[in-house]
């Protein structure tokens, strides 16, 4: 099961408790909505806070406090990476961690499974595949010039794991898999280097191992933790407005890959329990936006961004401009 799944089936089986005898937390006591208990090395019986519905936790202590979800408690009462922390319910739970086919043994056609897809009707099995690190193996693993040149510097880019591709002239944005491990990759995005590819009608950005953009969000594995921990993401469109992001100490924020979501993505959305804000670029209208934001029948709380006094140009994202714009954009959004 993926989080969101496995979430659910905490709830509706009222697993919590076992989760949190796992743990090693003591004092587990049930009240009308939520399940309180106190840290494994804490004495306040109620430093842990569970809801039965939603699974939002809150950890306090002298030191620190924690709010997020289950999993953001499981990594930090045990010290795990989300995937980990997904797995560990599962083997707690007795159930069997299953991620989708990963072909490392046969490296003859890696896009073959893509090849046989014909319409978004298809079970999600069917339509993505998680691969490992070697399909990076192609590329150039190093921060690239062109970009620290535009703000993203060296760590980001480490972390995101971007490099190049001599072959096609272009940066490399792998793209993992949003419910997977740090090293599990659905595809790998190229954008080009040349700064007159408009003008040589050479495409910005190319599929170099081909995925269905519409069953993922980018960036949501990198920056789970965070988004579950202030309870807010912001969603951008492209993958380049998350890493600015990053480089702003900003590390809450996705992007669909597209500025327009897919079923897959509203429930992934949703499913994370947090404000949603649209950062959409300049270009797109106001009521497109809107009719997005329709899509979550007020599921969640919603926002979006707005240039009322024409700070952007056209086609920019509202991280592009920097992050005094950015946080000046995101202070005057409009609630939905």
């Amino acid at each position: 099961m993926n989080a969101l799944d496995l979430k659910k089936y905490i709830s509706k089986n009222d697993l919590i408790p076992k989760i949190l005898e796992s743990l090693e937390c003591h004092s587990i006591t049930p009240h009308s909505k939520e399940y309180r208990a106190g840290r494994p090395d804490g004495k306040n019986p109620t430093a842990i806070s569970v809801k039965k519905d939603s699974l939002r936790s809150s950890m306090y202590s002298l030191e620190n406090e924690m709010h997020g979800d289950i999993f953001t408690l499981i990594m930090d009462l045990k010290d795990k990476e989300f995937v980990s922390a997904i797995r560990y319910v599962h083997r707690i739970l007795g159930l069997k961690y299953e991620i989708f086919s990963n072909p490392k043994e046969d490296k003859k056609d890696i896009l073959e499974v893509f090849k046989k897809v014909k319409s978004n009707n298809y079970n999600i099995k069917k339509q993505l595949t998680v691969y490992d690190e070697s399909i990076l193996q192609n590329f150039i693993n190093k921060p690239n010039i062109w970009w620290i040149r535009e703000g993203i510097p060296q760590d980001i880019q480490e972390k995101f794991k971007l490099g190049y591709c001599p072959n096609s002239n272009r940066i490399t944005i792998p793209i993992r898999y949003w419910c997977g491990g740090e090293d599990d990759y659905i595809g790998c995005k190229g954008r080009t280097v040349l700064k007159d590819y408009e003008l040589l009608g050479v495409p910005k950005y190319i599929a170099l191992i081909n995925f269905p953009k519409t069953m993922n969000i980018y960036g949501l594995q990198e920056n789970y933790k965070e988004i579950q921990r202030i309870g807010k993401v912001i969603v951008f469109e492209s993958e380049k407005s998350v890493l600015k992001m990053a480089s702003c100490g900003h590390n809450n924020a996705v992007a669909i890959m597209g500025h327009k979501l897919s079923q897959e993505q509203l429930n992934i959305l949703i499913g994370l329990d947090v404000e949603i804000c649209f950062a959409l670029d300049k270009d797109i209208s106001e009521e497109f936006v809107i009719r997005e934001c329709k899509k979550f029948n007020k599921t969640r709380s919603l926002s979006y961004t707005k240039d009322k006094y024409d700070i952007l140009k056209e086609k920019m994202s509202p991280i592009d401009r920097g992050k005094k714009v950015f946080d000046y954009l995101y202070k005057h959004r409009v609630k939905v």
